[in-house]
């Protein structure tokens, strides 16, 4: 029986209890993706969108803490930071995820002036420029 005519049934009968058992899903159990962030633990401020600072910093090998305990917090507006805490603005983590390299955070302090944001899905070889501040990363 195809899955599909299982989930017909199942829509069909909603009383049927399927046998799910063949169809069985496997995730990884460990993070294999980039590890920009490991060994760093992040807050994330009220005004910054928590889901998706949340899967940015996860999908980088970073961790979650709570702002006593984080090594950075993600912030927009400018405010009061334990010694030896950094605090950012979101698109620091957008920018070090697509230029693959953990950036300064001088840049990225809330408050100052962002650095223009760069598409990873430019190429810039192709295009026949490439912006000075890709430029700045990749020295």
């Amino acid at each position: 029986m195809s899955l599909e005519s299982l989930i017909t049934k199942q829509i069909d009968n909603p009383d049927t209890v399927m046998d799910n058992s063949r169809f069985s899903l496997s995730f990884p159990t460990e993070n294999t993706g980039p590890q920009l962030l490991k060994d760093l633990t992040f807050f994330v401020s009220r005004e910054c969108p928590f889901s998706v600072m949340e899967f940015l910093i996860l999908s980088m090998g970073g961790a979650m803490a709570d702002e006593a305990n984080a090594t950075h917090v993600i912030a927009e507006r400018t405010g009061k930071h334990r010694q030896n805490q950094e605090r950012v603005q979101p698109q620091w983590l957008a920018d070090c995820l697509n230029s693959a390299v953990l950036l300064s955070v001088q840049e990225y302090l809330p408050g100052k002036v962002l650095p223009p944001h760069l598409s990873p899905f430019v190429d810039n070889e192709k295009e026949g420029y490439v912006p000075e501040r890709q430029k700045e990363i990749d020295a």
